[in-house]
């Protein structure tokens, strides 16, 4: 774990480092093209300067000072007389007045002009503004940063899903090996019970030890079925929780009373082994907050294609601060809970059944009541 943050760490260092480090080189070279273009216009101005004191002649360096002024193919500028009024511009490809006025103004706002005094007591204003390509580059190192933020989040959530993908596989590899290592002694046990039922005056006792070798069994078939995609038929609900009571029933403490009863069947597609997982969790959580006496009613309703079971104790209640972390992975009331049995009932019914299970109420020394919904094809028993 120590490891893995110091990973991360390392990874975001790394990425602030390039992100700031690409903006302070930018920078640099931004200033420094900046400074090589404000000398290029202001070549451009001295040839010009030159150009309108020089006579042409072959003489002179007439076409060296026209090529200054051409070689100009990325620079903006606008060009005025003595009477502010525009006489020609370069690198601005719409040449309408209207829009001249407004790169003019724009240009104003950034560079102080450049005067170029002529014969005759006459003179040019030069307003320029920064390249196309300068421009780009003083959003470059943004873009750049923005970029690198983005594989840096990219990065760390495939991390994050590459850890959790492990961690769901190693739970998956230790459910599956659980079960194969329970199957040999439950194997052991049903022979023994098979021999002690042909022993006089054992039956009773054969009978729960029985009962308690298939509930293994059922365990064991449920850690098998962990990370596969569980197969689903046409079982009663009403039969499948009063099956889970009847196994807690005779060793739940007598005080302890079961209301249950429903005049349907409530038959639909489900997974019984995985299903009855969740009503003996709540079951369990129930007996635990009851605390040896008190009661546990079972009732169940319809609505539209859906039906639903609430399961309400009349125990110790849950603290409001609790509430919202009961179906958290890892979160128990309990002092040696490991905070998984809630939070497997919800996996099995939200994403194995299309279901949803919640807390309705819960009341500290009153109780609480969980609602289990469950989608059906029907509703009725045949």
């Amino acid at each position: 774990m120590r490891n893995r943050r110091l990973y991360n760490l390392l990874i975001l260092f790394l990425s602030i480092i390039t992100g700031f480090g690409t903006l302070w080189f930018t920078q640099v070279l931004v200033e420094r093209l900046k400074t090589e273009e404000h000398q290029k216009v202001l070549n451009i101005a001295g040839a010009t300067r030159l150009l309108s004191n020089t006579t042409v002649s072959f003489d002179n360096n007439y076409s060296f000072i026209i090529d200054i002024i051409q070689n100009n193919e990325s620079i903006p500028l606008i060009v005025l007389d003595e009477n502010d009024n525009i006489i020609n511009s370069r690198n601005i490809d719409d040449k309408s007045p209207k829009i001249l006025e407004v790169a003019l103004e724009e240009m104003k706002q950034h560079y102080p002009p450049i005067e170029i005094q002529l014969v005759g007591n006459k003179k040019n204003i030069i307003y320029y503004d920064d390249s196309i390509w300068l421009k780009r580059l003083r959003f470059f190192p943004y873009v750049q940063i923005l970029l690198v933020g983005l594989l840096f989040i990219a990065f760390w959530w495939f991390y994050r899903r590459q850890n959790a993908m492990d961690k769901h596989l190693l739970w998956v590899g230790l459910a599956k090996e659980t079960a194969h290592q329970l199957g040999t002694p439950i194997s052991a046990l049903q022979a023994w019970l098979d021999l002690l039922e042909l022993e006089d005056g054992a039956e009773s006792i054969s009978k729960e030890m029985r009962r308690d070798v298939m509930h293994l069994s059922a365990i064991a078939e449920r850690f098998s079925m962990i990370g596969s995609v569980p197969s689903m038929e046409d079982y009663s609900l009403v039969k499948l929780v009063e099956d889970r009571i009847a196994y807690f029933k005779p060793r739940a403490p007598k005080k302890v009373r079961f209301i249950h009863s429903n005049d349907e069947e409530l038959v639909f597609p489900m997974n019984k082994i995985l299903l009855g997982w969740v009503f003996e969790n709540l079951i369990k959580n129930a007996l635990d907050s009851i605390e040896g006496s008190g009661e546990i009613v079972f009732s169940y309703g319809k609505e539209k294609d859906q039906v639903y079971i609430e399961i309400k104790d009349s125990g110790k209640g849950i603290p409001l601060t609790m509430q919202k972390k009961i179906f958290n992975t890892g979160f128990s009331t309990k002092p040696r809970g490991w905070g998984l049995g809630l939070s497997l009932a919800r996996r099995i019914v939200e994403e194995y059944h299309g279901g949803r299970i919640r807390l309705i109420k819960s009341v500290e020394s009153q109780g609480s009541v969980f609602r289990v919904t469950l989608r059906a094809k029907s509703t009725t028993g045949n």
